[in-house]
């Protein structure tokens, strides 16, 4: 099977599995539901998004230092089709930094086939797009159902012949140039982005990660000023956070020097 048919067949499987129906998902909950532990923060590098598999574990990174949540979205999308394609084998990782340039190898391939389909359910947009004509209206009417940005989908509605190669030609053009955005479309029919749970995703930790920041300072590994940096908050919030866990509060003990070094790299 051709690498973006592989992409294909695992998100459409994988939106089978958990009955996530033709429409819209939430990226975000899917990867958590998953088992996988997701960071959805700031990073400093230039990184979109990266996928690690360590020690039996799957982690996605999801940079939101820079684009727009429309862009995150498609980032954890391809990041997770790394995770269901084995990319990274039983240890290692892939880390990029443009997850939607579709010009390399058959892994990245993969994961933007991954990406697209898991996103814009093509049985979903081939019932949406039934009944519009206008291919401008159908890339906006599919932004709108799907939540993604104007460009990914009039790529993939080409892809499925739902809008014609000269039509993606001279609206990628647009996009390109400046002279539109997604939306600007939207608002050009009358439409606007739905508001979705996942637009509440630009800076959030893994709480299992948040429960293994917790378990080093109960047991002495961090300081509380260790654990405000991890936990990327204020002293305050963390004595706030033991309290209600029920955790003594140590203000002057030295961290032991035993901590899990992988704990402390995991964010830098």
């Amino acid at each position: 099977m051709a690498a973006k048919g592989q992409g294909r067949e695992a998100a459409r499987l994988l939106r089978s599995e958990l009955g996530l129906g033709t429409g819209y998902v939430d990226i975000y909950q899917v990867i958590r539901e998953l088992g996988i532990e997701l960071y959805a923060k700031p990073f400093r590098d230039g990184l979109d998004g990266a996928y690690k598999r360590e020690q039996g574990r799957d982690f996605i990174f999801v940079n939101t230092s820079a684009a727009a949540p429309l862009r995150h979205r498609f980032t954890a999308a391809h990041e997770l089709g790394h995770a269901q394609l084995r990319s990274a084998g039983e240890a290692g990782g892939v880390f990029e930094d443009d997850v939607e340039d579709d010009a390399g190898d058959g892994e990245e391939q993969e994961a933007n086939a991954f990406a697209a389909h898991f996103l814009i359910d093509e049985r979903g947009a081939k019932e949406l797009c039934s009944t519009i004509d206008d291919p401008d209206r159908r890339i906006a009417a599919t932004v709108r159902r799907f939540v993604v940005s104007a460009e990914s989908a009039t790529i993939h509605l080409a892809t499925l012949g739902l809008v014609s190669d000269d039509a993606k030609r001279r609206i990628m053009a647009r996009f390109a140039a400046g002279d539109e955005h997604t939306r600007g479309l939207l608002r050009r029919f009358g439409m606007l982005l739905p508001q979705t749970a996942d637009f509440g995703e630009q800076s959030r930790l893994d709480p299992v990660f948040e429960q293994r920041v917790l378990d080093a300072y109960e047991q002495r590994w961090l300081r509380i000023d260790a654990v405000a940096d991890l936990l990327q908050t204020t002293q305050d919030r963390v004595r706030d956070l033991l309290d209600h866990n029920d955790l003594p509060v140590f203000e002057d003990h030295e961290a032991d020097t035993a901590v899990d070094a992988d704990l402390l790299g995991l964010l830098e």
